[in-house]
């Protein structure tokens, strides 16, 4: 019973290790691919809170193409605390409000309000959540075998 409780938690451990690994060289390479972009005017076109998280939709031109995005941030948005802190960050855009859109110049439907967002540890953290668990699993591992020896 043991053995299987131990198996568990270390498959469960390494996969959200190699997860979060994952997660956050694919949010660090998001952040290192913006050097070259380019920005544009864009101007809001709906602003609101759904749950709590907030949402922007703008719209600006590219080479005569218009483009139509939700993206505020690049990689992941942070977390709100809840509908007013969001209702707070929606207050700030509010439609018809001229906006600069950071674009990549070839593709300029990969965009964004903003670019400088701290670095995203949730990644990190679902990785030291998986070495947490797998280091609990050789914990349970050493009792089981040290029970063993003793019997």
């Amino acid at each position: 019973m043991i053995r299987n409780r131990m198996l568990t938690i270390a498959l469960f451990g390494a996969m959200l290790l190699v997860s979060g690994i994952y997660l956050f060289v694919r949010d660090q390479q998001a952040q290192v691919d913006t050097t070259r972009w380019v920005s544009a005017q864009g101007q809001v076109v709906d602003s609101r809170v759904r749950g709590s998280a907030p949402s922007v939709t703008y719209r600006y031109t590219v080479g005569g193409t218009i483009y139509r995005l939700n993206q505020i941030w690049l990689a992941d948005a942070p977390a709100f605390a809840g509908e007013a802190e969001a209702q707070a960050f929606v207050d700030d855009y509010p439609v018809g409000k001229s906006v600069t859109v950071h674009h990549d110049p070839d593709d300029p439907q990969r965009a964004a309000l903003i670019l400088d967002q701290p670095v995203a540890y949730s990644g990190l953290a679902v990785a030291v959540s998986g070495l947490l668990l797998l280091g609990l699993a050789f914990v349970l591992r050493g009792r089981r075998t040290a029970g063993i020896a003793k019997g």
